[in-house]
């Protein structure tokens, strides 16, 4: 929101795109979500590029994503490291390891 409002007031802005300046604040502070169509006309009154806009956008996203990924993928494994080193003999258990199923009976006539 900092880039599309770099020249613009939110009353300017909120004029511009008709979107009430409320709207606007909320989405400024993480409040809201904004739907496609108003991120096109927000974009569209700041007198950016949409195009250009939202592929940076996406970018910037994608990057996010990643280091996201990264992180609750070391999270998992730490956690799994952490199972393995406090059960006996340092593996996890096998489910159903004394092989006994429970299955229902079928009825006798």
């Amino acid at each position: 929101m900092a880039r599309l409002r770099k020249e613009k007031s939110q009353s300017k802005l909120s004029f511009l795109s008709d979107i009430s300046r409320e709207y606007i604040r909320c989405l400024e502070r993480g409040t809201k979500m904004s739907s496609a169509q108003n991120l096109v006309n927000l974009i569209a009154a700041s007198g950016l590029d949409i195009k250009k806009t939202l592929c940076d956008y996406a970018d910037m996203l994608e990057e996010e994503n990643e280091k996201f990924k990264g992180i609750a993928g070391k999270e998992y494994i730490r956690k799994l490291k952490k199972k393995d080193t406090s059960e006996p003999g340092g593996t996890r258990h096998k489910e159903n390891q004394g092989g006994s199923k429970k299955t229902k009976e079928s009825p006798k006539k």
